[in-house]
């Protein structure tokens, strides 16, 4: 029976065989398929399909074997498996087995890494040389941002094996906490990871435009400039401790929730940034801070939520053509309170906002990481594909046995590199005055 990673990378080669088919056809010259192409691109989908159908059966198999393991308060081996399937593969099967409460154990006792947990801290030093991401001090292993990606460690899939519930009839109980949830890329924004060098440029160009002239008239020299933002690389660090009681378990709950934990905080950093970053030092600009953001007309007191408020930022972003097809809401919880008790009119019997995932029509997000300001709740609108979040290098992480020995915790000091940059702020517009009190 064949493992998960191998059916995984198998998969990935004949997803990659049936794109370079397709590429084929493409640069053809009728840009059709032959019979032969027609035969083999079938052929594909259907294998395609299969390894679909035995990689489902391989996740149960693994997620039974995990339940089993942790009854018994054990891990189950994983010995991990080096398939021929690229590069990539080989690097997505390593850090998928890699465990980060080893490292940690092992780095805490003055241990050299090794296994998959030595290739993992390799990968992420390779992700900083190619950033050129200057260390501060010297770390005692790395954690490659590829690690660190919600979609591929989520709190309920593979039967909560990564970040599920924690050790099964064992100490500790730890609980995850109360904390706001990354929306940034669940509304299109642009991702990056493991970028390299320094800042990327994100030119916009200008706007042309023609006259109409006579037969014989001259035309008029016309430079649409070309300007826009740069993405920038800011540092991000914190210092924690983490129970050694925590650490020495090898349930695979455990390892969930520290990575799980590492994931959360630091993509919560990012969002909150791209949100609300004041651009001041070391800190970047947000979309409520950012110049050339669409305001609204209402920009003095607080106002009662109406629909024509609503109506108003779409319409701000139609008179910059910004593109329909992407745009959303973002607010925050006490804003889509009030939304959901102010009616649209006296007698339909509707209310602004009644879904949890739609207002006006329109995509909408919700997430404590939108602030707050001056006691009035700000609504945000636009295309989120125009705000860019990347990602350099790895995470470096400093183990201290020492310095929080007293309280039986290992202190970890992680620092990252990110940042977030909004290409065209006219794809954005804000209320800043929607106010909760004014409607009581």
């Amino acid at each position: 029976m064949k493992k998960l990673a191998e059916l995984m990378q198998e998969r990935a080669a004949k997803i990659k065989a049936q794109s370079d088919l397709l590429a084929e056809v493409r640069s053809s010259e009728k840009k059709e398929f032959t019979e032969d192409q027609q035969t083999r691109f079938d052929g594909m989908t259907a294998e395609i399909k299969e390894l679909d159908t035995q990689i489902e059966r391989a996740k149960e198999i693994d997620a039974a074997e995990k339940r089993a393991a942790e009854l018994n308060g054990k891990p189950i081996d994983q010995p991990r498996q080096r398939k021929e399937g690229g590069e990539d593969a080989e690097r997505r099967a390593i850090l998928g087995q890699a465990s980060i409460t080893r490292a940690m154990r092992m780095a805490s006792k003055g241990k050299i890494l090794d296994g998959a947990e030595k290739e993992m801290s390799e990968i992420g030093m390779e992700e900083n040389r190619n950033a050129e991401v200057k260390e501060t001090g010297e770390a005692d292993f790395y954690i490659p941002t590829s690690m660190l990606r919600a979609d591929a460690y989520t709190a309920t899939e593979d039967a909560g094996a990564y970040g599920g519930d924690l050790i099964v009839k064992q100490p500790p109980r730890v609980q995850m906490p109360f904390a706001a949830k990354p929306v940034l890329e669940s509304l299109g924004a642009t991702v990056w990871d493991n970028l390299t060098g320094g800042g990327i440029p994100l030119p916009v160009m200008g706007k042309h435009t023609f006259e109409w002239l006579s037969e014989t008239g001259e035309t008029t020299i016309e430079k649409a400039g070309i300007d826009g933002p740069v993405l920038d690389p800011y540092r991000l660090g914190r210092t924690t401790d983490i129970s050694n009681r925590l650490i020495l378990q090898t349930s695979f709950g455990v390892e969930g929730y520290v990575r799980s934990e590492i994931i959360k905080a630091f993509n919560r950093a990012i969002d909150s940034a791209g949100i609300n970053g004041s651009g001041a030092a070391n800190n970047p600009t947000g979309l409520l801070n950012t110049a050339g953001i669409s305001l609204s007309a209402i920009a003095t007191a607080a106002a009662i939520p109406t629909r024509p408020m609503l109506n108003e930022l779409p319409g701000l972003l139609a008179l910059d053509d910004v593109d329909e097809n992407n745009l959303a809401y973002l607010l925050g919880p006490a804003l889509r309170t009030l939304l959901q008790d102010i009616k649209v009119d006296a007698g339909s019997g509707r209310f602004l906002m009644e879904g949890r995932n739609e207002l006006n029509s329109y995509k909408a997000a919700v997430s404590t990481l939108v602030p707050d300001l001056a006691a009035n709740h700000p609504l945000i609108f636009g295309d989120f594909s125009k705000l860019f979040i990347g990602k350099w290098g790895a995470l470096s992480v400093l183990t201290d046995p020492y310095s929080a020995s007293r309280k039986n915790c290992l202190r970890l000091t992680v620092n990252g590199h990110a940042g977030v940059a909004i290409a065209q702020p006219e794809a954005f517009a804000v209320n800043k005055f929607l106010n909760a009190e004014a409607a009581a």
